[in-house]
């Protein structure tokens, strides 16, 4: 969540006629909402690991460093250290520029956590539910399919979840997390997937989709999907369907996720450090099923942007202009 989302989240929540928390309210929220911030700035994640593949991280980080360094070459090793010198400065810009990111987390899960115990109706609106594995679902080679489950601890108001998606009301949030593991048919090998969120009725569209390449033999093919997006239709609710596809035939063989749907946008508070390592693996199409209309995704922001200067057409390259009158 960046920080001008960080920053309207809260002045949403603020602007909206909802009970004024107390000050026991605060104090009894302040540690659950910190809590997920602390852990996530502390576990240890793929740069931690780059690092020590470096020999840059303790305990055994000066002996590794040591035989990084013997291993340079004499003529290289000002300009190695020179760069070493300037990748600290960047590695401090990046922990400054992440403890302000999730300072900003912590301030958004703070105040809603702390409205909606002291009785707000506008953050008690929406819900929440999870997804497991209920059967499995055959994958047709190039064919788009949903994919969906059992719907499990769902909390809040109900007529939001589906077996295989969401339904979200006009100008509402949504945050939607899936996986699955499949199997090929043939031979039991892994096969290629690919994985995103359609949008439905009216019309069809679908988000980029995260594309895993097969993995190495003996291993199950795993795919997993985050999204989190805007109704932002006038009126009426829109529904959101979990979609995959593979490269040859298919069998899932385990699925879970989860999904919120709120009238702001949802904090996710799911930890995954390691999240950076699946996608240095995986590839993305921005129109997998290959059936989105030619104009893009609408947003907030088309009626502000400058619009194209359509031509009139002209006659064959290398002829004379169409003339613009009649000509009898």
């Amino acid at each position: 969540m960046s920080f001008e989302r960080q920053y309207n989240v809260v002045k949403q929540i603020i602007a909206f006629p909802c009970a004024d928390p107390g000050p026991i309210i605060w104090a009894a929220t302040f540690l659950p909402a910190i809590t997920p911030s602390l852990l996530e700035y502390i576990s240890f994640g793929c740069r931690d690991m780059l690092k020590l593949r470096l020999g840059r991280e303790a305990p055994c980080g000066r002996v590794l460093k040591a035989q990084v360094q013997n291993a340079i070459p004499p003529a290289w090793k000002n300009a190695t250290n020179t760069l070493l010198k300037w990748e600290g400065r960047v590695s401090l810009l990046g922990q400054i520029l992440m403890i302000i990111d999730l300072a900003g987390k912590a301030d958004v899960r703070w105040t809603s956590m702390a409205y909606r115990m002291s009785g707000c109706p506008y953050l008690q609106q929406g819900s929440s539910w999870n997804w497991k594995f209920q059967a499995a679902e055959a994958l047709a080679p190039g064919v788009p399919t949903p994919i969906g489950g059992t719907i499990v601890d769902e909390m809040g108001e109900p007529g939001y979840s589906w077996p295989t998606g969401a339904i979200v009301p006009s100008g509402w949030y949504a945050n939607l997390h899936f996986r699955i593991n499949a199997v090929s048919l043939h031979g039991g090998h892994p096969v290629a997937l690919h994985m995103w969120v359609r949008a439905n009725s009216p019309g069809q569209y679908d988000f980029p989709s995260s594309d895993f390449a097969k993995p190495y033999p003996g291993f199950v093919s795993t795919g997993e999907y985050a999204l989190t997006l805007q109704n932002q239709r006038t009126t009426g609710p829109r529904q959101y369907t979990l979609m995959a596809m593979s490269d040859e035939l298919a069998l899932t063989t385990d699925m879970s996720g989860s999904a919120a749907v709120s009238p702001i946008d949802p904090i996710n508070d799911a930890l995954s450090p390691l999240s950076c390592l699946r996608q240095l693996v995986s590839g993305t199409t921005p129109n997998p099923a290959g059936t989105n209309p030619t104009r893009k995704q609408p947003t907030i922001l088309d009626p502000y942007l400058p619009k194209p200067v359509k031509r009139p057409p002209r006659g064959p390259p290398g002829g004379l202009p169409r003339p613009k009158g009649n000509i009898n």
